[in-house]
């Protein structure tokens, strides 16, 4: 049994009045990190499976699988009392280490993180429970503020947006084979209105200076003599 520390304590059982808790689980070989949180009971209010809980990052799993759990430590950084303040936590200690960007010595990255977000992405969609509290979930302005200046900077890589561009095509785009109600097309021209938009934002919703080429004319004339 791989135990959790807190304070250099192994921890067995969930202290009194706590909902959960923000860890870092260390790769003893190479020093990499990773900061993330974890609940004590489930949404129908089981218990978890927190006490031989590994992480969820995909490439903190290769390695545990490659290089065997003896070769990593877990370390409770901070109790919390509900779900919500687990969250800010978790959101506070990440910025706090600038996951994203921090580096080792021999210029690898020095977390698994791969970002900061006060959500989860889920390839099925979130499920209504989830979606609710994250709806309910208010973040202080310090907490939004760590949020924005921890993903400045922070672009995904070609192979990231190509998931995520795949992710939403087709099928799985929300908006597969439906359209807008009338009384939406009104409510997103009502949001519009007034609005100043810049001259470039102007020049391209426009084509001031521009024509279409030969062959897009040609395609145009096609489409409406119908061949």
């Amino acid at each position: 049994m791989y135990e959790w520390y807190f304070r250099n304590q192994p921890i067995t059982e969930a202290p009194q009045d706590t909902s959960g808790f923000v860890y870092t689980i260390e790769n003893l070989t190479t020093g990499r990190r990773y900061i993330g949180k974890k609940y004590f009971l489930k949404n129908d209010g089981k218990q978890s499976d927190w006490r031989k809980y590994f992480g969820s990052s995909a490439p903190l799993q290769e390695d545990i699988r490659n290089l065997g759990k003896d070769k990593f430590k877990r370390t409770i950084d901070a109790f919390c009392v509900s779900r919500e303040d687990t969250c800010e936590r978790e959101i506070e200690l990440q910025c706090q280490h600038d996951v994203l960007h921090a580096i080792l010595p021999d210029g690898t990255r020095a977390f698994y993180n791969c970002y900061i977000h006060p959500g989860k992405f889920r390839n099925e969609g979130p499920s209504p429970k989830i979606s609710a509290t994250n709806r309910r979930r208010k973040y202080s302005p310090e907490t939004r503020r760590k949020l924005s200046e921890a993903n400045t900077g922070h672009s995904h890589t070609m192979a990231s947006r190509q998931k995520m561009s795949a992710a939403r095509r087709g099928l799985l785009n929300h908006m597969f084979g439906a359209t807008h109600t009338e009384e939406s097309r009104r409510k997103m021209s009502e949001a519009r209105k007034g609005k100043p938009l810049s001259l470039a934002h102007k020049e391209k919703l426009t084509f001031y200076r521009r024509s279409h080429t030969t062959e897009t004319k040609n395609r145009i004339r096609a489409s409406k003599l119908g061949y």
